[in-house]
């Protein structure tokens, strides 16, 4: 019986790491090769919009009673390898339904009245974690993750969310004051937002320097009065801790969710770490963005008390942001090589309608740029318009 390389990467003894990472590499160069670009299957992305047709512009309700969000059915219509690598990289959580295998419209509409409600932390549905813990690719060490580290200052406080009716409490935003690299003045405060003034949510992409095909990708949430809140998923960096993509393979971090002012995120990307920031405004309607930020909320309050090891390829910035889409909408964002090699993913997302299509990617990348911006207005109280060149009310 034939095993592809992925998995065969898996199979190879706990000591062969090298060997598995040349196995796996070998696999994903296979898998590239026979798709030959976006997956096989790709509905056309302007018929569906954001999340295909999901969450109508029409306000969705909200509940103050937590009630866990139904899981997404699993994606359907993959050739037998991509498959597979969807199983080995991007696991789905429990408890999914399998539909038919020759199921033709496997992403039906939701009702507008779905109700969107947070789970608490410490919170569990039946028993079971929503949000169970993704095995680290290569590796089979017992290790465990913790939240009880010694954690460098801009990691050592979890937000967690509230959401009473339409009101949204998020506790510990971090708000720090970077002066270099990695030195800040760290300030988390209790933010309060209408759930109901959420207007936007933008895909923003940080290539790594000189590595093209990798980057480090964040959403950024824009409210009615102008205020933009942040999600960063990151490595969560113990004191004297580097990053390094090999020991992210290894059980070597832990993951974490940094809920942030924006001006934080950017400002520190672009001042002290050299990179470009790259801002797309999403196609998501409002009714879309607060059902994204409340699947990504219920995620935050579940690694509040329950840790998990930050995976290279499965759970990273990248797999997880693809994730929450696709339990919004199944199979919204099919696998490509560009979820793999995020420097592509700004692309990928113009491709499937994700961001706006209506110009050509090279202008719209252009004007995504926000550095210049970003150091001219670094100080302002209208940081987060004066970046997209929006006009300010004075």
């Amino acid at each position: 019986m034939f095993t592809p390389l992925p998995q065969l990467a898996l199979l190879l003894p706990t000591g062969s790491h090298c060997v598995r990472l040349v196995a796996l590499a070998l696999g994903a160069s296979l898998l590239v090769g026979c798709v030959g670009g976006p997956a096989a299957g790709l509905r056309d992305p302007a018929a569906g919009g954001f999340l295909g047709g999901r969450y109508a512009d029409a306000q969705a309700p909200v509940s103050d009673s937590p009630s866990p969000i139904a899981p997404a059915p699993s994606e359907l219509g993959r050739p037998p390898l991509l498959a597979q690598l969807d199983a080995l990289l991007m696991p789905p959580r429990p408890g999914s339904p399998t539909a038919p295998a020759d199921a033709a419209n496997w992403v039906s509409p939701a009702p507008a009245e779905t109700p969107l409600a947070l789970l608490k932390p410490n919170s569990t549905t039946g028993g079971q974690s929503r949000f169970p813990v993704i095995p680290a690719v290569f590796s089979s060490d017992p290790l465990v993750p913790s939240n009880d580290r010694d954690w460098v200052p801009e990691h050592k406080v979890l937000a967690w969310a509230e959401l009473n009716g339409d009101e949204l409490t998020i506790h510990n935003v971090r708000n720090c004051e970077f002066y270099s690299y990695r030195d800040c003045i760290v300030q988390h405060e209790d933010r309060k937002y209408r759930l109901s003034d959420l207007r936007t949510v933008d895909f923003l992409v940080v290539p790594f320097t000189g590595a093209e095909a990798l980057a480090h990708t964040m959403l950024s949430f824009g409210f009615a009065n102008g205020e933009y809140l942040g999600v960063s998923v990151e490595v969560r960096l113990e004191k004297g801790e580097q990053y390094h993509p090999v020991g992210g393979l290894l059980k070597q971090f832990e993951i974490i969710y940094v809920v942030a002012d924006e001006r934080d995120l950017i400002r520190v990307r672009v001042e002290h770490r050299n990179c470009e920031v790259l801002a797309y405004r999403s196609t998501a309607t409002p009714a879309q963005a607060r059902a994204l930020l409340i699947d990504i909320l219920n995620r935050v309050n579940h690694l509040h008390d329950n840790p998990e090891f930050y995976d290279t390829l499965s759970n990273n910035c990248t797999t997880n942001i693809v994730r929450h889409i696709n339990r919004l909408a199944p199979g919204r964002v099919p696998y490509d090589y560009r979820v793999l090699l995020p420097g592509f993913a700004d692309h990928l997302a113009y491709e499937l309608g994700l961001i706006d299509n209506s110009v050509p990617f090279a202008q719209l990348k252009a004007k995504a740029r926000v550095n210049d911006l970003a150091l001219r207005y670094k100080d302002s109280e209208h940081f987060s318009a004066q970046i997209r060149g929006e006009t300010v009310r004075r």
